[in-house]
C-alpha cells in the first residue's frame, strides 16, 4: 500500500496481486481480496508503537484511576463502620458466637460491600 499527497488530490495505491507460489515458495491459501478489503484490514490494525507523549498519558491515567485507591477505601470503610455494625447486630439479638465469627471476617464492618462478592 502506498499513499501520495498532492495539491489537488490524495491517492492510495493498494497492491492486490496474488502471491506467485513458483517464485516465492509460499503457498497462497487466502482468497484474493479487493482493494477495499485490503484497506479495511490495514486500517483495523495498528502496528505503530505508542509515542512518548501517549505512553506518559497512559501512565498518568493509570495512576489517577479510581481503581487504585478502591482497596484502601474499602479498608477505611470497614474500620470505621465495624463498631457500628457490631452494635446493630447485638441489638438485633445475634448470638455471641456468631458475632465473634463476624468480627473475625475480613469483611467485618462492610457487610453491604461484601454482599456482592463471592
Amino acid at each position: 500500500m502506498a499513499m501520495t499527497r498532492g495539491r489537488q488530490d490524495n491517492h492510495a495505491y493498494v497492491a492486490i496481486d496474488d502471491v506467485i507460489a513458483d517464485c516465492d515458495g509460499i503457498p497462497n491459501s487466502d482468497p484474493m481480496q479487493d482493494g477495499q478489503d485490503v484497506l479495511a484490514s490495514i486500517l483495523a490494525t495498528s502496528g505503530a508503537e505508542l509515542s512518548a507523549t501517549q505512553t506518559i498519558a497512559r501512565q498518568q491515567d493509570a495512576v489517577a484511576s479510581l481503581r487504585r485507591p478502591e482497596p484502601v477505601r474499602r479498608t477505611i470503610i470497614a474500620d470505621v463502620t465495624a463498631p457500628r455494625w457490631r452494635q446493630m447486630l447485638e441489638r438485633a439479638g445475634v448470638a455471641a458466637e456468631l458475632l465473634g465469627e463476624v468480627s473475625r471476617s475480613p469483611l467485618c464492618g462492610c457487610p453491604l460491600l461484601g454482599a456482592g462478592e463471592g
